[in-house]
């Protein structure tokens, strides 16, 4: 048995959070690069291949929820337009019935 079958899984917020650290780092390497020290281009390189790294993890999980997604539909999503149609409501609509305090 291998170290990679017991391997932590990426949840979305991982995902979500990978995103928001390569805008960071992009944000970063651009501020160095108008600044224009002596040592940014050698500091701009090691931030895109951080970058690069993260953005591979990234996909690699963005890929494995759309593969979750294919095989098993968008979790509560059919509860939540059948409890809608129950109500009376479209799914999706703009429509707020009104507190007691409104009434």
């Amino acid at each position: 048995m291998s170290i990679d079958s017991h391997a932590a899984r990426i949840t979305r917020k991982d995902v979500t959070d990978l995103g928001i650290a390569s805008e960071q780092l992009a944000v970063a390497a651009d501020t160095i690069r108008r600044i224009k020290p002596a040592w940014g281009e050698a500091v701009v390189n090691l931030l895109i291949a951080a970058n690069v790294t993260i953005e591979r993890i990234q996909n690699k999980g963005a890929r494995a929820f759309a593969r979750y997604l294919e095989k098993h539909g968008l979790p509560g999503a059919q509860d939540a337009s059948e409890t809608a149609a129950a109500a009376g409501n479209p799914p999706n609509s703009d429509y707020v019935p009104p507190t007691e305090e409104e009434s």
